[in-house]
């Protein structure tokens, strides 16, 4: 497949090697997001010298590096090997002298870990060589994490300060998708965003013609399935003791939310549960929430899983693994198939959470947020839980507030009436109310319009 979307990293990254000066830029995200296919659009029209680090040691990482500014030059050569990483910096800003040059290392952290000296000797070449050369423009990507975040962003790091610039680049968003999976209906589309989420590199896997039973059987439900293995290989390329994350996040996706109830489906010591949770945090697994009429001091937290391959694959794959193993597969997709539409309704809250952040950055939408989220609290008169899926407050202290309903059974006038009497429960003056389902009976709608809501059906939703 092609290149899609990215248009503002791109725009940021040609930003910064029009700039006058040297420039180095930190691109960093999840595995298989896309880092190394951004950077290849970027430097496609443009001198450039690319290298993908290696989990080799400093020696062939540096030979690694001769071979790549060798085939830069055009020498088929590869004698005169540099001896140190000082040499390799040095020569960069030599082939920058006159013209712009980009200088990519990718995977960073395999570098760093092969010399853990690197760091350091960048940090000296820029400080006392680089920084004066404005043809320079150095890029270094990484897809560790944790790493990124402490040996290269980290306030501990030798490079901390250099940058002039970082993208952490993100899963596609459900309309980003709409470009790569472009044969797909609207409610498929909505099906692998809720199984695979936005990263491009499982979005390629997608056979567009085969059916979301054929897929999620080629994907998941055979013993060598590209995908059956694919979240705790994720989880030991980051972190220690991978299976109590693996704990974690199965006792999330299962629907604990709270962390007493982590604690009791996952059976993590309590006094260690906070260290795990900012791990998972930190990769982007797993995000803390709270009401968004709440304080950042509030007891009101809950966590959710924000990746869905993990949560998908907690949710449906893992309990069926022996089968799997034993290639009992029968039926087990269609089975699959059935449950979605009731999984799908919380990512169908994403989708519509996307949509608000898209109509306000293209305005469309016409009010200033002060917060965007979700919204949970005790109603006084009945004490029972209500809940809204989305809930904006605005600048001027008034809401705009969402209901959702993905399946198709069960639409009814009393679910509009529930959204007005739970957008009353905030207690802030309301500016709008949308409802959003996949159809509605023009029944259904005028009842919504009688109550000032707003319905936003699925094609809508996702009209190009």
């Amino acid at each position: 497949m092609g290149f899609f979307g990215r248009d503002t990293e791109l725009k940021s990254l040609n930003n910064m090697y029009q700039s006058d000066k040297f420039e180095m830029v930190i691109i960093y995200g999840r595995r298989r997001v896309g880092k190394t296919a951004l950077i290849s659009e970027f430097i496609k029209d443009k001198r450039a010298i690319y290298y993908q680090a290696r989990q080799v040691d400093r020696r062939d990482n540096l030979e690694g590096l001769t071979q790549a500014i060798n085939r830069f030059k055009g020498q088929t050569s590869n004698t005169g090997g540099f001896s140190d990483f000082d040499a390799v910096f040095q020569e960069i800003n030599e082939l920058a002298q006159d013209e712009k040059l980009t200088f990519v290392i990718d995977e960073y952290p395999y570098l760093a870990e092969s010399y853990a000296g690197v760091s350091s000797i960048l940090q000296a070449n820029i400080d006392h060589l680089l920084i004066d050369n404005p043809n320079l423009t150095l890029v270094l990507l990484g897809s560790s994490m944790s790493f990124m975040a402490k040996q290269v962003l980290g306030y501990q790091s030798p490079i901390y300060g250099r940058k002039t610039g970082q993208i952490h680049l993100q899963p596609f968003t459900i309309f980003e998708m709409q470009a790569i999976l472009s044969e797909v209906s609207n409610e498929e589309l909505v099906a692998y965003f809720g199984i695979l989420g936005g990263v491009p590199h499982y979005l390629n896997m997608i056979d567009q013609k085969a059916s979301i039973g054929e897929n999620i059987e080629r994907l998941f439900l055979q013993p060598a399935a590209p995908l059956l293995e694919e979240t705790l290989t994720l989880l030991k390329e980051e972190l220690r003791d991978p299976e109590k994350y693996a704990s974690i996040l199965k006792a999330i996706a299962g629907g604990a939310s709270k962390p007493s109830e982590i604690i009791q489906k996952s059976g993590i010591v309590a006094s260690s549960l906070g260290k795990y949770l900012e791990n998972l945090i930190e990769l982007g697994f797993v995000s803390k929430k709270l009401p968004v009429t709440e304080k950042p001091t509030s007891r009101k937290t809950l966590y959710q899983l924000d990746d869905q391959l993990f949560r998908f694959y907690y949710r449906f794959i893992d309990p069926e693994t022996s089968l799997i193993a034993l290639g009992l597969t029968d039926n087990l997709a269609d089975e699959m198939v059935n449950r979605l539409p009731t999984y799908l309704g919380h990512t169908f809250e994403i989708v519509i959470f996307q949509w608000f952040v898209k109509g306000l950055q293209t305005h469309e939408l016409k009010f200033a947020p002060k917060q965007l989220g979700s919204w949970w609290g005790s109603d006084p008169a009945t004490k029972q839980q209500e809940e809204l899926d989305f809930v904006a407050i605005t600048r001027d202290n008034q809401t705009i507030t969402a209901e959702s309903k993905f399946r198709d059974s069960g639409l009814n006038n009393g679910m509009i009436d529930k959204l007005v009497y739970r957008t009353n429960l905030i207690g802030l003056p309301n500016q709008q109310m949308y409802f959003f389902t996949k159809d509605m009976s023009a029944e259904m709608r005028g009842y919504a319009q009688s109550k000032q809501v707003e319905v936003v059906d699925l094609a809508t939703l996702l009209a190009k």
